[in-house]
């Protein structure tokens, strides 16, 4: 979704001369500038040469860097702004930043969960989507929860200014309130801030203009390229509307025949017993870590040092030293017959004071030895049952080796899919090439934090 620049920002003066911008750097003005009236490659090289263009190699590397700014001017006590021109994106911004608001300990009290599914706390940053009844507040209103009523759902909030807002279970819904941490650029308008953090996902020009209109002192843009001068290049190209509409057509085709062999792909793969290589090394690493919490019970050690079986197995210890010092004064042949016979003695007193420290650090020690043991028991037989699973996925290859071939074809297939579909297009001569550092997805797809599947690498697949 598109928008034009806000009217205070775009619209000339009285006087006719240049609009009132926020920003505090005049260089900035004017690349804002150029980047309002279409001079896009000027724009972003301005903010390529100020330190305000930052090259990421993937989404979710982009959102924790973008989480790292942020927290870092809020610790520097600037009023900083997560912005994506995308929903979707927006909340994964908010999730993890809440998920850093929440371990400062800025979070507070009971936990709403509202109608939606989002949850609140005293201290959660918000925003309205809607506006409040009788125009108790208006839409894209920023403020912070100060207050929330689990069982009677309701939420108390101030704003900037300090208004109450007082929302029932009817206006907490998740199509009347969000998390504000991140709000998207549209939803940005009007909004001023010291710092903005900015995720390229295919905005287009006019949004463009709107994120990095944002903050008074510096906006930095977050783009998926390999180093700085590829990310100018994806910038300029992404800012560009026409340039991108022409994109977006020229890969549609491309698009459902990419579809169509990873959907073939896909079938293929999963009619192969997995690999569970990974998830084998994964066993065996936490067989390891048992067997040494098993060795270090044994001698209070490690984890057990701080609890009742290390002064146990010190007491066995030094009854240990005790008994064997007295058997060598027993033994010892140059000491005197009475000097020997009461050493004796002593040693009946140094056995029985050993047996006790025994039975002692066995006691202490048993109940944990039975519940490793079961540990240990559990661990050989997981491992048996992925080795038989790696043992199983070895056979089934060897056995079709045809369809192993179809799924190596169809890789290869997928994979020079992907490469025509980065490569230039010839566009007219008022439309210029793309860049050639690309992402599989189009610009306006959604990303997520967990790694994204690979197709498999190995030769027979």
């Amino acid at each position: 979704m598109e928008c034009s620049p806000p009217s205070p920002d775009a619209t000339p003066n009285s006087s006719g001369r240049s609009p009132t911008l926020r920003q505090n750097d005049p260089t900035e003005r004017g690349a804002l500038s150029q980047l309002r009236d279409g001079d896009i490659a000027a724009a972003v090289g301005w903010y390529a040469r100020n330190g305000r263009v930052h090259p990421v190699p993937d989404r979710r590397r982009a959102v924790t860097r973008m989480i790292r700014a942020w927290a870092s001017d809020i610790d520097a006590r600037r009023d900083p702004l997560l912005l994506a021109y995308r929903r979707d994106n927006v909340e994964v911004l908010n999730r993890v930043a809440r998920e850093l608001w929440e371990r400062s300990g800025r979070l507070t009290g009971p936990e709403l969960t509202a109608p939606g599914g989002r949850t609140y706390r005293a201290g959660d940053q918000v925003i309205t989507l809607a506006p409040g009844p009788k125009g108790a507040w208006v839409t894209s209103q920023a403020a912070r929860v100060t207050a929330v009523d689990p069982e009677a759902e309701t939420l108390t909030a101030i704003t900037p200014d300090g208004r109450q807002l007082h929302m029932s279970a009817e206006y907490i819904g998740a199509d009347r309130v969000a998390h504000g941490y991140a709000i998207t650029a549209h939803r940005a308008q009007g909004t001023t801030v010291e710092v903005a953090h900015v995720l390229d996902d295919g905005g287009g020009r006019e949004l463009a203009y709107v994120a990095m209109s944002r903050a008074r002192n510096a906006s930095h843009v977050y783009t998926t390229a390999p180093d700085l001068d590829q990310a100018a290049q994806r910038l300029t190209w992404s800012w560009d509307d026409e340039r991108r509409q022409q994109w977006a057509t020229d890969r549609a085709r491309a698009a459902q025949r990419l579809a169509e062999l990873r959907a073939e792909h896909r079938e293929l793969i999963g009619s192969i017993p997995p690999d569970v290589t990974d998830q084998l090394a994964h066993v065996h690493e936490q067989q390891a870590a048992f067997e040494k919490d098993l060795a270090d019970l044994r001698t209070g050690a490690g984890w057990w040092a701080n609890t009742p079986v290390r002064p146990s197995y010190e007491d066995l210890q030094l009854a240990r030293r005790a008994h064997k010092e007295i058997l060598r004064r027993v033994q010892d042949p140059h000491r005197g017959l009475l000097a020997r016979h009461r050493s004796r003695d002593d040693l009946k007193t140094s056995a029985a004071r050993l047996q006790a420290a025994e039975r002692a650090w066995q006691r202490t020690t048993e109940p944990h030895v039975r519940l490793l043991e079961g540990e240990g028991s559990r661990f050989a037989a997981r491992i048996g049952e992925l080795e038989d699973a790696q043992q199983a996925r070895a056979d089934f290859i060897k056995t079709y080796p045809e369809l192993v071939d179809r799924i190596s074809q169809l890789r290869r297939a997928i994979e020079a899919q992907q490469a025509s579909s980065h490569r230039p297009r010839p566009f007219t001569t008022n439309t210029p090439t793309p860049p050639p550092m690309m992402q599989r997805r189009s610009l306006g797809h959604s990303y997520e934090l967990s790694p994204t599947p690979v197709l498999p690498t190995s030769p027979d697949l």
